[in-house]
């Protein structure tokens, strides 16, 4: 799958410079200091997304906290995701323009993955200039994200069993994720487009994009 859109970023920003990889959290707590080696205190391995918590983990792309745990079931912040996605896409945020947004200043530890998303279109803001980078993000708002990051062609309609996203703005980037197998929902006949995406599920959501764009 091409993300050439988005990845082109990296080289408009500095061709000069090295990909610049954005911790989730200033709050990192690095494992006992071994590559390879990280372990949470709250994640183990019969969690459902422990698998995918630890691949990112290692790759330097989410960490934890002070504390040793990683939070699984908290909500993920739009701050976080833009860390995040910029992170997994190797983006380049270096000389990328200021986005503008009210709320969000150099000094927000997320400031360079919102500035790059903003400038991408991955990620917007809202009418009143400001970005919200500590509200939590939806499922809906993920699908989107995600399908804009991966360059997925979005599906307008689809044979899905969901009966909540007919009337979402996200509906066809929903469709989408469907589609190509990355979501299931959260029953057999909803997505719950409208309630916040938690941690551990963002983790193996962003891995499933990215084996899928790697096909």
């Amino acid at each position: 799958m091409n993300r050439s859109k988005v990845i082109a970023l990296a080289a408009t920003a500095s061709l000069m410079t090295a990909s610049v990889i954005i911790p989730v959290s200033v709050d990192a707590h690095p494992g006992d200091g071994r590559s390879g080696s990280y372990k949470f205190k709250d994640v183990n391995e019969g969690y459902t997304h422990s698998s995918s918590i630890y691949k990112l983990a290692n790759r330097q792309v989410i960490k934890g906290y002070k504390d040793g745990t990683f939070r699984p079931n908290e909500q993920v912040t739009r701050g976080q995701v833009a860390s995040i996605i910029t992170s997994i896409l190797n983006i380049n945020p270096i000389n990328i323009p200021n986005p503008g947004f009210t709320d969000v200043t150099v000094a927000n530890s997320h400031y360079n993955g919102i500035a790059a998303l903003a400038k991408a279109g991955v990620l917007n803001g809202y009418g009143d200039k400001s970005f919200r980078p500590n509200a939590p993000l939806t499922r809906g708002q993920m699908a989107k994200v995600l399908v804009k990051a991966f360059q997925f062609k979005e599906t307008a309609s689809a044979n899905t069993p969901f009966t909540d996203v007919n009337n979402s703005e996200y509906s066809n980037c929903i469709n989408t994720l469907y589609e190509l197998g990355i979501t299931r929902g959260t029953s057999k006949s909803t997505f719950s487009p409208d309630i916040p995406v938690k941690r551990g599920q963002l983790a193996s959501f962003v891995l499933r994009c990215e084996d899928i764009s790697k096909k």
